[in-house]
């Protein structure tokens, strides 16, 4: 019966850590998929703002949650708007470049 319950203590020692990373990779997960949605929404955002004349790069920052903010980069051609952002993630040396474009039809 000890020995039963020492087993069980060694399988629940190991699984908590590998549950905590389980749980932690799907957050990142989940705070990628959401980033790369406000990316796109933030690009429609300046395209539309190009479209009628208005400052591009506001509109595009005010689209955007404060987090990826920080990292905002825009660049316009004559029919298309890039947004990138970098992700910050809990990964030490892993902050992937998120970019999403619009296309700019002048009214």
């Amino acid at each position: 019966m000890a020995r039963q319950r020492a087993q069980a203590s060694v399988e629940t020692v190991v699984l908590l850590p590998l549950l905590a990373i389980l749980a932690l990779a799907s957050w990142q997960g989940l705070l990628a998929a959401w980033a790369v949605v406000s990316v796109q929404d933030a690009a429609h955002a300046g395209a539309r703002a190009a479209m009628v004349g208005a400052p591009v790069r506001p509109a595009v920052a005010h689209a955007l949650p404060a987090a990826l903010r920080s990292s905002l980069e825009v660049h316009r051609t004559a029919q298309r708007l890039t947004v990138s952002v970098t992700l910050h993630t809990l990964i030490p040396g892993f902050d992937p470049r998120l970019e999403a474009s619009a296309e700019v039809t002048p009214q």
